[in-house]
């Protein structure tokens, strides 16, 4: 299982839906973005009772694609129970009640503790970011995807699974500003390091 992660608008989802289709794998895309579609609500907007939802949610998705007929051996995830405990802290945080934060925090801790990736890709904030109708604007800044993606590490290392974490990013030589190089070169360190796997799983 292979975990993609970072902040809002690094080209995650469009790079996931590539390589779902390339390795004909099962891809479990950002439940709260089809939930935000469904209610209409903006980042921004999403309270308590929704993030109780994304949190389950978003487990009870990827566990049924494990256990369905797609799975042939490689499932892809565009986000996990970290990124959304990640979101809560950013957004909502200060605006609930500690019981309320609390509560959220432990069904975050029981949903991670079912989870199990064979390697997470932690993608930098390096392309522009895109307004989808969405997102919270206030995520526009680079530094402040920067921090975002900084906290989402250190939950990770709290859960002791800094060890799967792959960062994606470019050789000193190879860096660039272009979102279409950038997009390109992440697709290609990922699918490589999957390949890599794969074939290392086969030799054993």
């Amino acid at each position: 299982n292979y975990l993609v992660v970072g902040a809002a608008s690094t080209g995650k989802t469009t790079l996931l839906t590539d390589l779902a289709r390339i390795l004909s794998a099962p891809l479990s895309l950002e439940y709260a973005r089809e939930y935000q579609q469904k209610w209409n609500k903006r980042d921004e907007e999403l309270d308590y009772l929704a993030y109780v939802d994304l949190l389950t949610g978003q487990f009870n998705q990827m566990a049924s694609l494990i256990d369905s007929s797609q799975n042939k051996g490689i499932v892809l995830s565009d986000t996990n129970s970290t990124v959304t405990m990640a979101y809560i802290d950013y957004f909502i945080k200060d605006l609930i009640t500690d019981e309320q934060y609390q509560s959220l925090y432990q069904i975050y801790l029981e949903v991670s503790k079912r989870e199990r990736w064979h390697e997470i890709f932690m993608i930098l904030p390096e392309s522009e970011f895109i307004d989808d109708g969405y997102r919270d604007m206030g995520m526009a800044a680079t530094g402040v995807r920067e921090t975002f993606t900084q906290h989402l590490y250190q939950y990770f290392v709290k859960e002791q699974k800094e060890h799967l974490i792959t960062w994606v990013k470019a050789d000193d030589t190879k860096q660039s500003t272009d979102d279409t190089t950038v997009f390109y070169r992440n697709y290609q360190f990922i699918l490589n390091k999957i390949y890599k796997n794969r074939d290392e799983a086969f030799k054993l």
